[in-house]
């Protein structure tokens, strides 16, 4: 299977890497340098993690390639919005930064999230399936 060159990693993958579960194709983007890490995905897993983890987390984190945000992407995020409007599916907030993040940078996002299964059967944004 061809990796593609940079995945967008989404907090569940990461959440389920942390806890010690075999996530093969996340090791796999780990270990050949193609994660990209939103800064909202960080947010999210520092928030959620407790203190005496945080060093851990702060060093796989820290290796990788961050994405920072910027006003195209917020633009990105109101245009995916009014897409789904009407639709039935409600994107939180965060969610939906990371969609827009995935959509300019043309990178397909990595989660385990049926939130993201559903934007991606729409297509309206590129999944990584492994």
């Amino acid at each position: 299977m061809a990796l593609p060159a940079k995945v967008l990693v989404d907090t569940s993958v990461f959440v389920e890497f942390f806890r010690g579960r075999e996530v093969t194709a996340f090791q796999t983007l780990l270990l050949n340098n193609q994660i990209l890490l939103s800064s909202y995905v960080r947010l999210e897993l520092l928030q959620g993690v407790p203190k005496q983890a945080l060093t851990k987390i702060e060093y796989v984190l820290g290796g990788l390639e961050k994405i920072q945000p910027h006003d195209d992407m917020m633009n990105q995020a109101e245009a995916l919005l009014t897409k789904v409007k009407g639709s039935g599916l409600t994107l939180g907030i965060v969610d939906l930064l990371i969609a827009a993040e995935s959509i300019l940078l043309g990178a397909p996002i990595y989660s385990l999230d049926k939130i993201f299964s559903k934007l991606g059967h729409l297509n309206l944004i590129s999944l990584f399936e492994p």
